[in-house]
């Protein structure tokens, strides 16, 4: 058995009563675990509203292979942004953010303590935060500080960045680029910290088309990359808040 943290992912219904439920753990990295009985069960030390979009949990698991179910033996929650916050635009946001991290934490079937230790800051920090509108944009892109993609900033001056090679060009690349007033405000995202992320001002179409350049920026470099379900979602909510 493995003591560790753990951030949750994403959980599937299985049968009538049970879940599999996806972690990213500080110990072991990425796993899946089986929880039987956790939808009926009203005594169970397991509770279901333990296992929300990136609720952080204390756990005791079993150290199966990262390709087979393990079970948790004990679980007690640490924090959760949901927990007690009727915020209407955090929920879906950390739906979204849980796709993305679905498809980056696939790979990271070992352990990874600088990207645990970034997702505990970030999380505790959102707990707080009132204005959520830039946290998803500056989240997503120090994301790739930690996955091996993060822009090479060695020609920041120049006037395109293209998102195949990850760099900045003094010319027009054949393949998909951002310039102009895009690459201006995603120049400002790199060059600011999450506290400063929340003043730069981005109108609602700005910040439409920031988001799809960062997410066509991980399908670039990220095998398999799957376009987040709940990405329509998250603009509704944005048009509306």
């Amino acid at each position: 058995m493995v003591k560790t943290e753990a951030f949750v992912i994403g959980t599937i219904k299985y049968g009538d009563s049970s879940l599999i439920v996806h972690l990213f753990t500080e110990a072991l990295g990425y796993r899946s675990y089986l929880i039987k009985g956790i939808l009926t069960s009203k005594k169970g030390k397991l509770k279901k509203s333990y296992f929300q979009p990136l609720s952080h949990l204390a756990i005791e698991v079993s150290d199966k292979k990262p390709d087979r179910l393990g079970y948790i033996r004990e679980c007690h929650l640490m924090t959760s942004a949901l927990l007690q916050d009727s915020d209407p635009i955090k929920g879906p946001l950390l739906l979204f953010l849980c796709e993305v991290l679905a498809s980056v934490l696939k790979e990271e079937s070992e352990r990874n303590a600088p990207l645990f230790a970034y997702l505990r800051t970030t999380m505790h920090w959102l707990e707080n935060l009132n204005k959520l509108g830039n946290f998803h944009l500056k989240f997503l892109i120090d994301l790739t500080k930690f996955v091996g993609f993060y822009p090479n900033t060695t020609l920041k001056e120049a006037p395109y960045f293209d998102l195949e090679s990850g760099c900045y060009s003094a010319t027009l690349p054949r393949g998909k680029n951002i310039q102009g007033e895009v690459l201006t405000l995603f120049n400002q995202f790199l060059g600011t910290n999450f506290e400063g992320s929340i003043e730069i001002k981005l109108n609602k179409s700005l910040r439409s088309r920031i988001l799809h350049t960062i997410l066509a920026y991980y399908a670039f470099h990220l095998q398999g990359f799957r376009h987040p379900k709940s990405l329509d979602v998250l603009h509704e909510i944005f048009e509306v808040y």
